[in-house]
């Protein structure tokens, strides 16, 4: 597998721990190549037409240039961003969901989204305890689910002309990328699946997104610490040291009792005898 990593010349430290991350985890036949990231403040002098900011399009561009750039090799091809995180069974999970799935049902297959609908984060929650038991993995259909990100995913081999033309179509550019692609899905325009537990997940470098135009969110951080929650080789100890950082006023003491409860419902100490 070829996997394409969007990263800017400036993010050194991105790029370095990417690249260690990968090389610790990749399986033979596996291979990491850069693709240089278009600069949004470049956009400026060279504007692009659209609503989006220029850090936005630049993204969106720049997930356009790896797909391009994808032509180059025969296989299926994945594209990640620099702040992804792979584990030491990723590339293994990825490769034997791939081998499970006819080629003909899908043209992309994420091995991460975002998900904010907390009625959706409870079921996946309970769904990845149930999975973990039994060691296995399963795909979700992303044409009805409310999801966000395009940190990773996989390109079917038969599917990057498609894929190429339906961003083509994007012009001008005024939905941010992984909505786009999301739109395109919900409109049957492609085929999208979700690898669950998802085999990879975000580093830490993730709640400091260059596309943003703040510093970590408070919705931000909660977000990427339910990823990290359900990813098939998570640490539920790390997830809430990350959560450490919401701000007491940003939890009322009514949501938080809620939380308590729930939390001890689901515990799996739980007994109602």
């Amino acid at each position: 597998m070829d996997c394409l990593y969007i990263n800017l010349n400036r993010q050194i430290a991105r790029r370095q721990f990417l690249e260690r991350n990968f090389a610790e985890s990749r399986l033979d036949g596996w291979s990491l190549s850069r693709v240089e990231a278009e600069d949004g403040s470049s956009l400026s002098q060279e504007p692009v037409a659209g609503t989006l900011r220029n850090s936005e399009k630049a993204c969106f561009l720049s997930h356009r240039k790896a797909i391009r750039q994808s032509l180059c090799s025969t296989g299926h091809v994945m594209v990640v961003e620099d702040d992804a995180l792979f584990g030491k069974n990723s590339c293994r999970n990825i490769q034997t969901a791939i081998a499970s799935l006819p080629e003909s049902e899908w043209d992309l297959l994420f091995t991460d989204v975002c998900i904010t609908q907390a009625n959706v984060m409870f079921d996946l929650f309970v769904t990845r305890r149930r999975l973990a038991e039994d060691r296995r993995a399963v795909f979700l259909d992303l044409n009805q689910m409310p999801f966000a990100g395009s940190t990773a995913y996989v390109v079917n081999s038969g599917s990057k002309a498609k894929l190429l033309d339906v961003l083509g179509q994007a012009d001008p550019l005024d939905t941010p990328y992984d909505l786009y692609l999301r739109s395109q899905i919900r409109a049957s325009n492609l085929r999208a699946r979700v690898i669950f537990p998802f085999p990879t997940s975000l580093s830490e470098l993730a709640d400091d997104s260059s596309v943003q135009v703040d510093d970590a969110s408070t919705p931000d951080l909660i977000w990427n610490a339910f990823r990290r929650l359900v990813w098939a080789e998570r640490d539920a100890e790390r997830s809430l040291r990350s959560l450490e950082r919401l701000d007491s006023d940003n939890l009322d003491a009514e949501s938080r009792a809620f939380a308590l409860i729930l939390a001890a419902r689901m515990s799996p100490r739980f007994s109602s005898r």
